[in-house]
C-alpha cells in the first residue's frame, strides 16, 4: 500500500493541504500548512520516516521519502 502525499499549495487566497482532491484548512504560510500537514500524516499508525520535502521547483509535499 503506497503511503498517502500530501501537498501545500496556494488556493483561493490561502495555503492549503491538498489529499486526494481536497482542499483541507486555511493557513498564512506555506510552513505552516507544511507542519499541519506533517502533524496528520505522523499521526497515523504506521508513518515511517514521513517528512516534509521541497522539490527544485519549491513545491512542497509532505510524504515518506522514496
Amino acid at each position: 500500500m503506497t503511503a498517502p502525499v500530501y501537498h501545500i499549495v496556494f488556493h483561493q487566497e490561502y495555503w492549503r493541504i491538498e489529499f486526494a482532491g481536497l482542499y483541507l484548512g486555511e493557513f498564512a504560510t506555506a510552513e505552516a500548512a507544511a507542519e499541519a500537514a506533517l502533524q496528520v500524516a505522523r499521526s497515523r499508525i504506521d508513518a515511517n520516516g514521513v517528512q516534509i520535502l521541497t522539490d527544485g521547483d519549491g513545491r512542497m509535499t509532505v510524504r515518506e521519502p522514496e
